[in-house]
């Protein structure tokens, strides 16, 4: 997994958490600051959201969470690009998300005709388990599982089981009725049931 490194510049400000000019305000005051041009409400904006943003990105890029940074880059221009026209349905975060979230489905489309993925579901139970009862042997399951799943798939489980969004908004997020977004999620978990069986866990062991 890529370490996230915060661009030397975004949005024409120069990136220091510790400037004068990053604000502890709220969103909705931010937003409402960014939207009449203020320079440090962008900054603020950026500093408060971008390691969520990028946590994000990299959960559903999975193994090419590399990726993640051109993600999130894209989804902050795009966001900032049209501030103008957010109303505040939602929070601020939760507008950011869907607008990340379909950069890197963007993304995924652009990358998929380029580079063949290698790993593959019967691989992600392989990992040694000399105790099932281990959270971290475990964990190393689920996020081969992940990885592996087809970025559809992977997308639903990250945004409603990680998250915690609702499959209305997760559905918004990827562009997708809902119906299909609560159907991949289904798939999605039987999926991880499957490669948990076969690597000697049952599904209780992710309570």
């Amino acid at each position: 997994m890529s370490t996230f490194r915060h661009p030397p510049v975004y949005w024409g400000v120069p990136h220091d958490p510790q400037a004068h000019l990053v604000l502890d305000l709220p969103d909705r005051v931010l937003v409402t600051r960014a939207q009449r041009g203020d320079v440090a409400a962008f900054r603020s904006l950026y500093e408060h959201h971008v390691e969520a943003a990028h946590r994000l990105a990299a959960r559903l890029l999975g193994d090419r969470a590399d990726l993640a940074d051109d993600a999130v880059q894209e989804g902050f221009v795009r966001a900032f690009s049209a501030l103008g026209r957010f109303r505040g349905e939602s929070s601020f975060r939760t507008w950011l998300h869907r607008v990340v979230a379909r950069c890197v489905v963007d993304l995924q489309r652009r990358e998929s005709g380029r580079s063949a993925r290698h790993v593959g579901l019967e691989h992600a139970a392989s990992v040694h388990t000399p105790d099932v009862g281990d959270a971290r042997e475990l964990s190393v399951v689920v996020s081969r599982a992940l990885d592996a799943m087809p970025d559809a798939l992977r997308a639903v489980v990250v945004l409603y089981d990680i998250e915690g969004y609702a499959h209305r908004e997760i559905a918004a997020m990827l562009g997708v009725p809902e119906g299909t977004a609560r159907r991949r999620l289904t798939e999605a978990r039987a999926q991880l049931r499957d490669v948990l069986a076969r690597a000697g866990y049952s599904p209780r062991d992710l309570r």
